[in-house]
């Protein structure tokens, strides 16, 4: 699964680092929480909500005594 994980997230940094950075903005696509946001927001959304399972997941081992 980690692996899968792994190939979706550098499929997915490729194509941001091919995209024009000002490219589609006005499409936007709706967050349950912030509203909508264009695929350079839900990027940066993406990459902190991943930091925050990697900070919740280095504190599940560490109490496991990993």
């Amino acid at each position: 699964m980690l692996a899968a994980h792994d190939e979706g997230i550098a499929s997915l940094y490729e194509h941001v680092r091919a995209a024009d950075p000002g490219g589609f903005l006005e499409l936007r696509w709706e967050h349950p929480f912030f509203g909508p946001l264009n695929w350079r927001e839900w990027f940066l959304f993406l990459r902190l909500h991943a930091k925050d399972h990697a900070r919740q997941l280095a504190a599940m081992r560490e109490a496991l005594g990993a």
